[in-house]
């Protein structure tokens, strides 16, 4: 399907485990949607509702691989009694029969790589591709009547580690792009490190956590952004981006807003931000505070109880289940002075994540725009014309949708944050 108003063209197209499949579903769909977010901790999702009238969708073209073999397998007829102290096998089929049996073997979710086609969108003859990734088929529905068929499509594997699979592992003297670099590859995806913040960690544990959980939490707590295209991981410093020039100006009562929701909150913000931390082998209590240069004086501090990831162990603390006399006086040449340059600057950004986690939200903006390739989550946007609304926000979030009404880009902001 594609959107023509105006002479405009939105044209989807999708390669279906290595075969294009763009004209089926253009001459079927119903509707259309991708969504992508930076901050939420969700992987990519596309949904495709298609008519399915003639039931090719729930036949010949349903999208799950499905193969079958013939097996065969050893099945005993009776119970071998010679392997039993005192008694003698005499039924003659104590070794059991073999018998051909036909099992069925789903393998992981089909694959699609998917893009956006826009034509003549902003001058004639002009074309722009938008790629929305790669996405695994998780879900297959069929609704009626009239009959139709949603399929739904996943940017992390459903098959893999990253995703399902609760892992327990400790990790020792390793940076965040460590770690990111050796999950990613057991899944099977790449790893695009663009961040300027790579927080080393003494130690740290993941405790029954699948991948993908347990590495968002150490970006988040990094003040870092991940998302998963379903080909790589992609981990970057939001801060850095929110910086960069913004792709758009969008003007307050222009004909190409559809829709619009813009919220201010006070609830839970903060104006500066405290992370301590007390050893109790060397007694040392360290602290660092963050505020930034607009901060609110009248909102209130947060503090954060938390080992800075840079603060190093005793190298000798003894064996697994060996206990240490209380009277024991740490050995400085075995600790040090825990409170050196790197575990201050390290708390510092610490105490500064954290804060930028808890006010990230302070003012959102939601626009449901004329479709724009060039708005998707990651990218800053300038609003013009909304009074005290007026300014810089990045999106975190975007819905690319096509469907009868024409093709449509609703965006999820969050202003920048200064001083931070």
């Amino acid at each position: 399907m594609a959107d023509e108003t105006r002479g405009r063209r939105a044209i989807i197209t999708i390669l279906y485990e290595g075969a294009n499949i763009s004209e089926d579903i253009s001459k079927d769909l119903i509707s259309f949607t991708a969504t992508s977010n930076i901050e939420e901790g969700e992987a990519n999702n596309l949904e495709i509702q298609l008519d399915n009238r003639e039931q090719l969708w729930t036949g010949s073209w349903y999208p799950m691989v499905r193969t079958e073999t013939a097996t065969q397998v050893q099945k005993p007829v009776t119970p071998n009694l010679s392997t039993v102290t005192g008694f003698e096998d005499i039924t003659g089929g104590g070794a059991g029969t073999t018998e051909t049996v036909t099992q069925t073997h789903v393998s992981p979710g089909s694959r699609m790589v998917v893009n956006i086609i826009v034509q003549d969108w902003t001058d004639d003859g002009s074309t722009q591709t938008l790629p929305l990734g790669t996405y695994e088929v998780d879900d297959a529905r069929r609704k009626g009547p009239p009959d139709t068929f949603t399929i739904k499509g996943i940017s992390v594997p459903t098959n893999s580690r990253l995703r399902n699979q609760a892992n327990t592992q400790a990790w020792e003297d390793k940076r965040l792009s460590d770690i990111a670099g050796v999950l990613t590859v057991r899944a099977g995806l790449n790893l695009l490190y663009d961040a300027d913040i790579d927080p080393r960690y003494d130690r740290i544990e993941q405790i029954e956590k699948p991948d993908v959980a347990f590495l968002y939490e150490l970006c988040t707590e990094a003040g870092l952004s991940m998302t998963v295209t379903g080909t790589e991981v992609a981990i970057f410093n939001p801060a850095v981006y929110e910086q960069k020039p913004a792709v758009r100006k969008i003007v307050y009562g222009e004909s190409y807003i559809l829709d619009y929701d813009i919220g201010f909150k006070r609830n839970d913000q903060y104006g500066s931000a405290t992370v301590t931390y007390h050893d109790p082998r060397s007694g040392q209590t360290i602290s660092q505070t963050f505020t930034p240069e607009t901060s609110n004086k009248g909102l209130p501090e947060l503090i954060i109880n938390v080992r800075p990831p840079s603060v190093p162990r005793p190298r000798n603390p003894g064996r697994i289940g060996q206990s240490i006399p209380r009277s024991t006086t740490p050995d400085p040449d075995d600790f040090g002075d825990i409170m050196n340059a790197q575990s201050a600057s390290t708390m510092q950004h610490q105490a500064k994540a954290a804060l930028r986690e808890k006010n990230k939200d302070e003012g959102n903006v939601v626009l449901v725009l004329v479709g724009d390739p060039n708005l998707v989550a990651g990218v800053t946007v300038e609003l013009e014309g909304w009074q005290r609304d007026d300014g810089k926000y990045i999106i975190t979030k975007d819905v690319q949708t096509i469907n009868a009404s024409g093709y449509t880009t609703t965006i999820h902001c969050r202003g920048i944050l200064e001083g931070y």
